[in-house]
């Protein structure tokens, strides 16, 4: 089993009724048989089991499990079919869960891009945000500048009035005097 110790159910139908998820430890069950390995089938399971008491409990006589694993080969988990009585047809029953396998690794697989791809845009977003909030303080401090400088401009204007007309009213009179 390697990485896996324990794991987390994520369906389960049992005694025609999908029941609670549950955790169990894979040590000595069949599970850890097939975890990360390849597909499995098992009868009289409870005999070659006889420590994995959930087997025990639910009367299970027959299993069938098959791996899932992510694109880069690594497991991810299994699909279990559990029976009281023997499968009637194995090898149907394993091209059945491996089709089901492939295609719960396939939406694992987009589940995880979709989640990889809502992480990003949500980075993205908040680098907008921040961006725009950088842009906002540049664009108020650039409306204060020039309000400061139309203000400076106003100003300087107005001060140079007066001594710009004492210099005119001054040369009018240099003109009128050299004649």
């Amino acid at each position: 089993s390697g990485a896996f110790e324990k794991v987390a159910t994520q369906a389960v139908w049992a005694n025609e009724k999908l029941i609670g998820n549950f955790e169990y430890y894979l040590r000595e069950t069949p599970c850890e048989q097939v975890i990360g390995r390849n597909a499995c089938y098992f009868e009289n399971v409870q005999k070659l089991f006889p420590k994995d008491q959930l087997l025990i409990d639910m009367g299970i006589y027959s299993y069938y499990g098959v791996p899932l694993y992510d694109p880069q080969n690594k497991p991810l988990g299994l699909i279990v079919v559990m029976d009281d009585n023997p499968l009637s047809d194995p090898g149907k029953a394993e091209s059945i869960l491996k089709i089901f396998a492939t295609r719960t690794e396939l939406e694992l697989e987009r589940q995880n891009a979709g989640k990889v791809l809502q992480e990003a845009h949500d980075s993205l977003e908040i680098r907008v945000q921040e961006r725009t909030a950088k842009l906002n303080i540049y664009s108020q401090k650039l409306k204060q500048s020039n309000r400061e400088l139309e203000s400076f401009a106003y100003l300087a204007s107005h001060d140079l009035q007066e001594p710009l007309r004492k210099i005119i009213t001054f040369g009018d009179r240099l003109t009128e005097k050299s004649g």
